[in-house]
């Protein structure tokens, strides 16, 4: 697989979500906010970000790059207006409310939900920067943004979560990260071009499965497992953010070939196996390892080559995460067998 397929650094947003779940109930429900509404803006948007990275990978110039650029900033910009209208609706609605009837967990939970839009909104418009970055060639200069805005975010979240203040200073991070990242997209690689028609449009439906299959997949099944649940809905929901991991990292333009999706399979197949090893010890992992096989599977479906490796490395993921009726522990042996039927070649490289 070339180096340039696969971008590591697509692993620290869904990383710092993970993190901030995990550091305090207030910052879990809040960051699965800010998560929710980021991929509701990418649908609202028709996936501005990866259809423009799709139809930049078509462009030979710069200039016809950053005329893709601007055709997906309006559909970027409506989607963020939209969802900022909302939550101000839903701000004045509560402020009503909250007068009348003297609620006080409503204008918190109203400012949350602000909170987290303003977070997301700034995410997102993060993202489209940071991806012009890559597609103009700048990759050093795109992965040390995105080191910066995802470190930022992660202080800002074990801040709010010290000082018991979910979504504060995450908030005005997500914000500097944006001034950031619009500062230096222009001062690094100045504009060559311009233009706001809507040149991405054709793109939409493939960028749409490879941004939204896994997440919409991933909360389809929680909600399912969960039966309504709230303690083990609570429970699960960091599960999901473990699977976008592997399923960020996988994203690329087009279906891998053969010896790209080598690599990528083991990946995918470790991320899946090694939490179901570990639920034999700890029954809490199990969910991690039910999301990372969705992920492995959507993954599998949109960016993997077809192999019967991989395939066969998939069903015995699947036999370790089921429950059953052999002692659990044997389980151990599929998910051991799915990493080592796809070792091979998985670290050859082509000359």
């Amino acid at each position: 697989m070339k180096q340039r397929l696969m971008r590591p650094t697509a692993a620290l947003f869904p990383l710092v979500g993970l993190i901030a779940a995990l550091l305090s109930q207030g910052m879990r429900y809040f960051v699965i906010i800010v998560f929710i509404l980021y991929y509701l803006i990418q649908l609202v948007s028709l996936c501005a970000t990866d259809s423009f990275r799709n139809a930049a990978a078509c462009e030979p110039g710069m200039r016809k790059v950053d005329r893709r650029f601007g055709g997906a900033l309006p559909f970027m910009v409506i989607a963020v207006a939209a969802m900022l209208l909302f939550a101000w609706s839903f701000h004045s609605m509560s402020m009503d409310t909250n007068a009348i009837y003297t609620f006080d967990h409503v204008e918190y939970i109203q400012e949350q939900l602000f909170r987290a839009t303003l977070a997301t909104a700034f995410i997102s418009i993060e993202h489209l920067f940071e991806e012009r970055m890559f597609a103009l060639g700048r990759r050093i200069d795109g992965v040390i943004l995105s080191c910066i805005c995802n470190g930022m975010l992660l202080a800002g979240a074990l801040i709010d979560a010290e000082a018991n203040a979910a979504g504060d200073i995450f908030t005005a991070a997500a914000g500097i990260g944006m001034t950031i990242s619009l500062v230096t997209a222009y001062a690094i690689e100045p504009p060559h071009g311009f233009s706001l028609k809507p040149r991405n449009v054709p793109f939409f439906p493939r960028a749409c499965v490879q941004t939204l299959l896994y997440p919409a997949t991933a909360c389809a099944a929680i909600l399912l497992l969960s039966n309504g649940d709230g303690a083990q809905l609570d429970a699960t929901l960091p599960a999901v953010l473990f699977g976008l991991i592997p399923w960020r990292l996988s994203r690329t333009t087009a279906r891998r070939t053969h010896d790209e999706s080598r690599p990528l399979n083991l990946l995918l197949i470790t991320f899946a196996a090694v939490p179901a090893i570990t639920a034999i010890w700890l029954p809490a992992v199990r969910p991690f390892a039910l999301t990372a096989t969705l992920a492995l599977i959507c993954s599998a479906a949109v960016f993997c080559a077809p192999s019967a490796r991989l395939y066969a490395g998939i069903g015995f993921v699947i036999a370790a995460i089921l429950p059953l009726s052999f002692p659990y522990c044997l389980n151990v042996i599929p998910a051991l067998a799915a990493i080592l039927i796809n070792i091979k070649q998985a670290f050859l490289r082509k000359v």
